[in-house]
């Protein structure tokens, strides 16, 4: 709710009779309990969405790790490429940069 919807609705209630305040702090402690049980429901829907997410991702992300275990990591591959070249020039077979 904006602030200016809240801002015009205390100004309303302010112009209220204390009756009338009485009533209105009735309805509001009756429904209270209703519209903070809708807000932990819909934070706890997310909550509950965000972990099946987290997840899923989780999941995807063992499952591509196993599919590619067998493959040499960048920096794995760059240190396997490097030792490849440090042994052709120590054999005389490429030039020294």
């Amino acid at each position: 709710m904006s602030t200016a919807v809240l801002e015009d609705v205390l100004a309303k209630v302010k112009q209220l009779s204390a009756e009338e305040k009485a009533q209105v702090r009735e309805v509001l402690d009756k429904i209270a309990p209703e519209i903070e049980e809708a807000r932990n429901s819909d934070f706890q829907s997310d909550e509950d969405a965000l972990e099946k997410e987290r997840q899923r991702r989780l999941a995807l992300s063992k499952t591509i790790m196993g599919k590619y275990a067998h493959l040499l990591t960048s920096s794995e591959d760059f240190a396997r490429r490097k030792q490849e070249e440090i042994e052709l020039e120590d054999k005389g077979w490429m030039p020294k940069e």
